[in-house]
Order: C-alpha cells, then sequence, then structure tokens
C-alpha cells in the first residue's frame, strides 16, 4: 500500500477514498496534495481551498462549491490531468500560481465576482 498522509484520505482495498468530516469549511494546506483521485466533489459547506491543497494530484474533475471565496496559492499546481474546472460565482480570490503547470486545462470561466488574481496563475498552460 503506498504511503500517503493526508487528514481526508482513507484506503479501502489499496484504493484512496477522500472523506471530509461533517461542516468543513476549508481544505487545509497541502491536504490532498499528491492523492490519485481521478474526481473530487467538494462539500457545499467549504468556503477556501488552502495553499498547495491539491499539488501534483492526478485529479482530472474537481466540483467546487457554490460558496467558494478563496483558492490559495498553488492549490492546484502540478495538477498534469486537470482539464476543466468551473469556477463558482461567488469566488474572490484566486491565488499566486493556483492551476501552474496544468498542462492539460482546456476549459475556465473567471466569475465577475473575482476581485484578486495572483501572478502565474496560469503559468505553463496551454
Amino acid at each position: 500500500m503506498k504511503q500517503f498522509t493526508s487528514p481526508y484520505i482513507k484506503y479501502y482495498d489499496d484504493r484512496e477514498i477522500v472523506t471530509f468530516p461533517d461542516g468543513i469549511t476549508e481544505i487545509v494546506e497541502r491536504g490532498l496534495m499528491g492523492a490519485q483521485l481521478k474526481t473530487v466533489i467538494l462539500p457545499d459547506t467549504v468556503t477556501t481551498i488552502g495553499q498547495g491543497a491539491f499539488l501534483g494530484a492526478a485529479i482530472e474533475s474537481v466540483i467546487l462549491p457554490e460558496g467558494l471565496k478563496v483558492i490559495g496559492d498553488y492549490a492546484f499546481a502540478a495538477c498534469m490531468n486537470l482539464r476543466k474546472i468551473y469556477l463558482p460565482e461567488r469566488l474572490e480570490k484566486i491565488g499566486d500560481g493556483a492551476f501552474l503547470g496544468c498542462v492539460r486545462l482546456e476549459t475556465m470561466n473567471i466569475p465577475n465576482t473575482v476581485h484578486f488574481v495572483g501572478k502565474d496563475v496560469f503559468a505553463l498552460c496551454r
């Protein structure tokens, strides 16, 4: 079994399964870094994705909650398989390098509510 440390990852038959505690409001810094999950659906209560939360994860798609306000620095950096992501209408901040190196990223919408976009957010993307 692969050794991986995360407050959200459990193993079942050698497969990584993500579980979130009830009422969670933040995906902590590096909380799912390197996870081998293909799809992540975040709970509606999440308002913040911390720095490097999904850094280098194998995810292909992410369902972000409508109440999300902050995507931290490098939150999805180096997610080489990430193709599409929908940013919710209440989003206010996208941190530095949030999608840096997402080489397969094809579709991205930035809602009008975003008042801060950090540097190098889409560096090394198509």
